[in-house]
Parts: structure tokens; sequence; C-alpha cells
């Protein structure tokens, strides 16, 4: 059981770090609104993560020195890689600048709103990891 929920929480985690990658993706974007010739980026995660909640293939190794802390944990296999992509919208200003400042502020919030919910649910299923430790001793 400590297993299921470790794993639980490990992919959630991953749901995280994507979710924040994207909150910097998204404030770059808002804070070069008014750059031209600036193409918006994006993170699209949503398919892999998609596809990572329904893997059960997880295995977790140490991370080498040469790449980290020794005492850090890395996923292996088939944890899934967070790409930036340029947006492939036409320009909507003369001077090549792409940015949406409205669209960036909702994505901004659907994001700040899917961060807290993967946040409190790591949480929920940490507190479940104390109860398993608590009712073992």
């Amino acid at each position: 059981m400590l297993d299921r929920i470790l794993r639980q929480a490990q992919t959630l985690e991953r749901g995280l770090d994507a979710s924040w990658k994207r909150n910097e993706v998204i404030a770059g974007n808002i804070a070069n609104a008014d750059t031209p010739g600036y193409q918006s980026k994006s993170v699209p995660f949503e398919s892999v993560f998609r596809q990572t909640l329904k893997s059960d293939s997880f295995a977790l190794r140490q991370s080498s020195s040469a790449s980290g802390n020794p005492k850090h944990l890395a996923f292996e296999g088939d944890s899934p890689e967070l790409r930036i992509q340029r947006s492939q919208a036409s320009s909507m200003r003369m001077d090549g600048n792409n940015v949406d400042i409205d669209q960036e502020m909702t994505e901004l919030a659907k994001n700040q709103i899917l961060y807290d919910t993967l946040t409190y649910t790591v949480s929920r299923e940490l507190g479940r990891v104390r109860t398993v430790i608590s009712e073992g001793t």
C-alpha cells in the first residue's frame, strides 16, 4: 500500500514540476508583451501527464553525484520530458509580437488553480503516508 501511495505522490510531483515550468514560461510571455518580435511560448504537458498517470512503470533510482545531490531521487523509465514550444500563432501586431496579454493572464489563472489542486493532492497523499507509518508503529 505504501508503494502505491508513494508512486502517486511522485507522479503528482511531476505534475507540480510541469505546472511550475508553465508558470515560468507564462511569466516570461507577460514580461515580453511589449518586446518587438517576441513570439509567445507554452509548455503543453497535459497529454504527457495523462499518459504518466495511466503508466505504472515508474522506478526510483538515486541520482548520480555528477548530476546533483547524491541524496536526491530521480525518475527512471517513462519519465515525461517538459518541452517549451514556440507559439505558431500569427503575429497580432505590426512589430511581430504575438503575445495576447488577456490570454496569458487567463492561462496564468488556470495554471495557478492546477498548481493549487496538485499541491493539495500531494499534501493529502503524504498525510496518508504519515497515517500508514504511524499505524505501523
